[in-house]
């Protein structure tokens, strides 16, 4: 287990990778974040297992920020599994949430509480 879980141990430089392309040998990769960053979450065993998720999740575990490689992210939305389909939530600027749902007629705010099965996270940097 990570000692700070928000803390991703990445490097952005990768050096002495072999060439795709005809060149000279050895060449050096470096990686840059655009202003989002999706990570999926979705776990699931075999394939018999695949209408039971492992993971249920308070939407105040997950994390709020991420820093990395330099870069520092906050999140900004979770798609998450429902009977049958699936949800967003929305995490405002002021931390609360809401949930869009094509089954309802309206959006609904939600507390930081509720149990959600969780698919995508969706991050935003921060300038």
């Amino acid at each position: 287990m990570m000692e700070n879980p928000e803390e991703l141990p990445r490097t952005n430089v990768r050096e002495n990778v072999k060439c795709q392309i005809p060149c000279l040998g050895m060449t050096t990769v470096k990686c840059k974040f655009g202003p989002h960053l999706l990570v999926s979450v979705d776990v699931y065993g075999s394939s018999e297992e695949l209408k039971t998720p492992r993971t249920t999740i308070k939407l105040e575990d997950l994390p709020v920020t991420l820093k990395l490689l330099g870069s520092q992210f906050i999140l900004s939305g979770v798609a998450a599994r429902q009977p049958g389909h699936y949800v967003a939530y929305c995490r405002r600027a002021t931390g609360h949430w809401e949930v869009f749902n094509d089954l309802s007629k309206s959006v609904k705010g939600t507390t930081a509480t509720e149990l959600i099965q969780p698919v995508l996270l969706m991050y935003a940097a921060i300038d």
